[in-house]
Protein backbone atom coordinates (compact mmCIF):
# COMPACT_ATOMS: atom_id res chain seq x y z
CA UNK A 1 0.00 0.00 0.00
CA UNK A 2 1.15 3.51 -0.78
CA UNK A 3 0.17 5.16 2.51
CA UNK A 4 2.38 3.05 4.85
CA UNK A 5 5.33 3.33 2.46
CA UNK A 6 4.94 7.08 1.99
CA UNK A 7 4.65 7.57 5.76
CA UNK A 8 8.22 6.34 6.21
CA UNK A 9 9.48 9.17 3.99
CA UNK A 10 7.74 11.67 6.26
CA UNK A 11 9.28 10.34 9.47
CA UNK A 12 10.42 13.15 11.82
CA UNK A 13 13.99 11.80 11.79
CA UNK A 14 14.10 12.30 8.02
CA UNK A 15 13.45 16.00 8.50
CA UNK A 16 15.96 16.11 11.35
CA UNK A 17 18.62 14.74 9.03
CA UNK A 18 17.50 17.09 6.26
CA UNK A 19 17.99 20.03 8.61
CA UNK A 20 21.43 18.72 9.53
CA UNK A 21 22.40 18.36 5.87
CA UNK A 22 21.25 21.90 5.09
CA UNK A 23 23.22 23.31 8.02
CA UNK A 24 26.28 21.34 6.96
CA UNK A 25 25.94 22.57 3.38
CA UNK A 26 25.68 26.14 4.63
CA UNK A 27 28.79 25.78 6.81
CA UNK A 28 30.76 24.29 3.94
CA UNK A 29 29.59 26.92 1.47
CA UNK A 30 30.77 29.87 3.58
CA UNK A 31 33.82 28.07 5.00
CA UNK A 32 32.74 28.31 8.64
CA UNK A 33 33.70 24.69 9.33
CA UNK A 34 37.28 25.36 8.24
CA UNK A 35 37.55 28.44 10.46
CA UNK A 36 36.24 26.51 13.47
CA UNK A 37 38.70 23.67 12.89
CA UNK A 38 41.72 25.94 12.45
CA UNK A 39 40.80 27.97 15.52
CA UNK A 40 40.55 24.88 17.72
CA UNK A 41 43.90 23.56 16.47
CA UNK A 42 45.60 26.92 17.00
CA UNK A 43 44.33 27.14 20.58
CA UNK A 44 45.14 23.56 21.63
CA UNK A 45 48.34 22.93 19.68
CA UNK A 46 51.69 23.98 21.16
CA UNK A 47 53.73 20.85 20.44
CA UNK A 48 53.49 18.02 17.85
CA UNK A 49 51.43 15.80 20.16
CA UNK A 50 49.15 18.67 21.20
CA UNK A 51 48.68 19.65 17.55
CA UNK A 52 47.42 16.11 16.94
CA UNK A 53 45.07 16.52 19.91
CA UNK A 54 43.84 19.80 18.47
CA UNK A 55 43.11 18.14 15.14
CA UNK A 56 41.26 15.34 16.92
CA UNK A 57 39.07 17.73 18.93
CA UNK A 58 38.28 19.82 15.84
CA UNK A 59 37.52 16.77 13.69
CA UNK A 60 35.32 15.13 16.33
CA UNK A 61 33.38 18.33 16.98
CA UNK A 62 32.67 18.95 13.30
CA UNK A 63 31.77 15.29 12.73
CA UNK A 64 29.07 15.63 15.37
CA UNK A 65 27.21 17.99 13.04
CA UNK A 66 28.36 17.43 9.45
CA UNK A 67 29.41 14.49 7.28
CA UNK A 68 32.31 12.44 8.60
CA UNK A 69 33.68 12.13 5.08
CA UNK A 70 33.52 15.86 4.36
CA UNK A 71 35.17 16.63 7.70
CA UNK A 72 37.95 14.11 7.11
CA UNK A 73 38.72 15.42 3.63
CA UNK A 74 38.91 19.01 4.88
CA UNK A 75 41.08 18.13 7.88
CA UNK A 76 43.37 15.98 5.75
CA UNK A 77 44.09 18.97 3.53
CA UNK A 78 45.11 21.07 6.54
CA UNK A 79 46.95 18.15 8.12
CA UNK A 80 49.11 17.57 5.05
CA UNK A 81 50.19 21.21 5.18
CA UNK A 82 51.17 20.81 8.83
CA UNK A 83 53.12 17.61 8.09
CA UNK A 84 55.01 19.36 5.29
CA UNK A 85 55.74 22.26 7.64
CA UNK A 86 57.11 19.92 10.33
CA UNK A 87 59.17 17.97 7.77
CA UNK A 88 61.03 21.15 6.83
CA UNK A 89 61.80 21.93 10.49
CA UNK A 90 63.57 18.69 11.46
CA UNK A 91 65.89 16.11 9.90
CA UNK A 92 64.61 13.20 12.00
CA UNK A 93 62.76 11.19 9.35
CA UNK A 94 61.47 8.64 11.86
CA UNK A 95 59.87 11.32 14.01
CA UNK A 96 58.38 13.06 10.95
CA UNK A 97 56.94 9.75 9.76
CA UNK A 98 55.49 9.00 13.19
CA UNK A 99 53.95 12.46 13.37
CA UNK A 100 52.45 12.17 9.89
CA UNK A 101 51.00 8.70 10.40
CA UNK A 102 49.65 9.59 13.84
CA UNK A 103 48.01 12.77 12.53
CA UNK A 104 46.35 11.08 9.54
CA UNK A 105 45.06 8.19 11.65
CA UNK A 106 43.94 10.59 14.37
CA UNK A 107 41.82 12.54 11.90
CA UNK A 108 40.20 9.38 10.52
CA UNK A 109 39.47 7.90 13.94
CA UNK A 110 38.23 11.21 15.35
CA UNK A 111 35.70 11.58 12.54
CA UNK A 112 34.21 8.19 13.42
CA UNK A 113 34.32 8.91 17.16
CA UNK A 114 32.70 12.33 16.76
CA UNK A 115 29.92 10.87 14.65
CA UNK A 116 28.69 9.01 17.73
CA UNK A 117 28.12 12.24 19.66
CA UNK A 118 24.81 13.41 18.18
CA UNK A 119 21.74 11.96 16.54
CA UNK A 120 22.72 13.48 13.18
CA UNK A 121 26.42 12.66 13.50
CA UNK A 122 26.11 9.67 11.19
CA UNK A 123 23.10 7.95 9.51
CA UNK A 124 23.20 4.73 11.61
CA UNK A 125 22.40 6.81 14.71
CA UNK A 126 19.09 7.96 13.27
CA UNK A 127 18.35 4.48 11.93
CA UNK A 128 18.76 3.03 15.41
CA UNK A 129 16.55 5.74 16.93
CA UNK A 130 13.90 5.09 14.28
CA UNK A 131 14.05 1.32 14.83
CA UNK A 132 13.64 1.69 18.59
CA UNK A 133 10.74 4.10 18.17
CA UNK A 134 8.87 2.01 15.59
CA UNK A 135 9.55 -1.40 17.12
CA UNK A 136 9.65 -0.82 20.87
CA UNK A 137 7.96 2.61 21.15
CA UNK A 138 11.12 4.00 22.76
CA UNK A 139 11.66 7.62 21.75
CA UNK A 140 15.23 8.91 21.87
CA UNK A 141 15.47 12.68 21.72
CA UNK A 142 18.48 14.65 20.50
CA UNK A 143 19.39 15.43 24.11
CA UNK A 144 18.95 11.81 25.23
CA UNK A 145 21.34 10.66 22.54
CA UNK A 146 23.93 13.29 23.50
CA UNK A 147 23.73 12.19 27.15
CA UNK A 148 25.18 8.88 26.01
CA UNK A 149 27.12 9.91 22.90
CA UNK A 150 29.10 12.89 24.20
CA UNK A 151 30.63 10.98 27.15
CA UNK A 152 31.68 8.23 24.72
CA UNK A 153 33.40 10.86 22.57
CA UNK A 154 34.98 12.47 25.64
CA UNK A 155 36.46 9.12 26.72
CA UNK A 156 37.47 7.72 23.34
CA UNK A 157 39.28 10.83 22.06
CA UNK A 158 41.95 11.02 24.79
CA UNK A 159 42.35 7.23 24.81
CA UNK A 160 42.93 7.21 21.05
CA UNK A 161 45.28 10.19 21.33
CA UNK A 162 47.38 8.50 24.02
CA UNK A 163 47.61 5.25 22.06
CA UNK A 164 48.65 7.01 18.85
CA UNK A 165 51.08 9.56 20.29
CA UNK A 166 52.54 7.63 23.24
CA UNK A 167 52.50 3.97 22.23
CA UNK A 168 52.29 3.49 18.47
CA UNK A 169 53.77 6.60 16.84
CA UNK A 170 55.62 8.76 19.40
CA UNK A 171 56.93 12.01 17.95
CA UNK A 172 58.04 13.72 21.14
CA UNK A 173 61.59 14.31 19.89
CA UNK A 174 60.44 16.79 17.26
CA UNK A 175 61.59 20.23 18.38
CA UNK A 176 60.32 23.16 16.31
CA UNK A 177 60.09 26.82 17.19
CA UNK A 178 56.54 27.50 16.04
CA UNK A 179 54.50 24.30 15.54
CA UNK A 180 51.33 26.33 15.01
CA UNK A 181 52.83 28.53 12.31
CA UNK A 182 51.13 26.88 9.34
CA UNK A 183 47.75 26.88 11.12
CA UNK A 184 48.09 30.57 11.96
CA UNK A 185 48.91 31.28 8.31
CA UNK A 186 45.78 29.42 7.22
CA UNK A 187 43.69 31.44 9.68
CA UNK A 188 45.22 34.70 8.50
CA UNK A 189 44.46 33.76 4.90
CA UNK A 190 40.78 33.34 5.81
CA UNK A 191 40.61 36.95 6.99
CA UNK A 192 37.86 38.23 9.26
CA UNK A 193 34.49 36.47 9.49
CA UNK A 194 32.22 37.25 6.57
CA UNK A 195 28.55 38.16 6.91
CA UNK A 196 27.63 34.72 5.58
CA UNK A 197 29.74 32.97 8.21
CA UNK A 198 28.14 35.00 10.99
CA UNK A 199 24.62 34.26 9.75
CA UNK A 200 25.29 30.55 9.35
CA UNK A 201 26.90 30.50 12.80
CA UNK A 202 23.81 32.10 14.35
CA UNK A 203 21.48 29.66 12.58
CA UNK A 204 23.69 26.73 13.59
CA UNK A 205 23.74 27.75 17.26
CA UNK A 206 19.98 28.34 17.22
CA UNK A 207 19.22 24.99 15.60
CA UNK A 208 21.60 23.07 17.88
CA UNK A 209 20.07 24.73 20.95
CA UNK A 210 16.53 23.87 19.83
CA UNK A 211 17.51 20.26 19.06
CA UNK A 212 19.18 19.79 22.43
CA UNK A 213 16.50 21.58 24.48
CA UNK A 214 13.48 20.36 22.50
CA UNK A 215 11.68 18.76 25.46
CA UNK A 216 12.05 21.72 27.86
CA UNK A 217 11.08 24.16 25.10
CA UNK A 218 8.01 22.08 24.23
CA UNK A 219 6.87 22.11 27.86
CA UNK A 220 7.60 25.82 28.21
CA UNK A 221 5.82 26.92 25.03
CA UNK A 222 3.16 24.22 24.81
CA UNK A 223 4.04 23.65 21.16
CA UNK A 224 4.40 20.12 19.70
CA UNK A 225 8.10 20.43 18.90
Amino acid sequence: KIRPVAANYGHPLIYLFLGGFLLAAGMQRVGLHRRIALKIVSVVGSSPSRIILGFMIATAFLSMWISNTATTIMMYAVGLSVIDFVAHKTDDETMVRNFGVALMLAIAYSASIGGVGTLIGTPPNALLASFLQNTYKIEISFFDWMLLGVPVVAVMLPVTWLILTRLLFPAHRIAIDDPRGVVEKELTALGSMSRGEKLVGIVFLGAATCWILRSPLAKLTGLPL
